[in-house]
């Protein structure tokens, strides 16, 4: 991964930089009008092959729709929210 949060698809011969699975699931969360106010205690990393998503959310359903807002993303999900009062 470059370290200013982009990486490169290969597409055929091409090689083209593309905003990091990570940096696609915080900016999906983030314009998520269930989700913006919440996301800043929700952390997203991407460790080569899946997203995981770790933090605190005030309800299950919040958690459930975080899953599923990134699921288009079409890479494998940990998600590891706990739902409990943010701080």
């Amino acid at each position: 991964m470059l370290a200013d949060g982009l990486w490169k698809m290969v597409n055929g011969n091409e090689t083209t930089p593309k905003a990091s699975p990570a940096t696609q699931a915080i900016q999906k969360l983030q314009s998520h009008s269930a989700l913006h106010h919440s996301c800043k205690s929700v952390q997203v990393e991407f460790d080569g092959s899946k997203l995981i998503l770790t933090g605190h959310l005030p309800a299950f359903h919040l958690k459930q729709q975080a899953q599923e807002v990134l699921r288009e993303l079409r890479v494998p999900i940990y998600n590891g929210i706990r739902v409990s009062q943010c701080e």
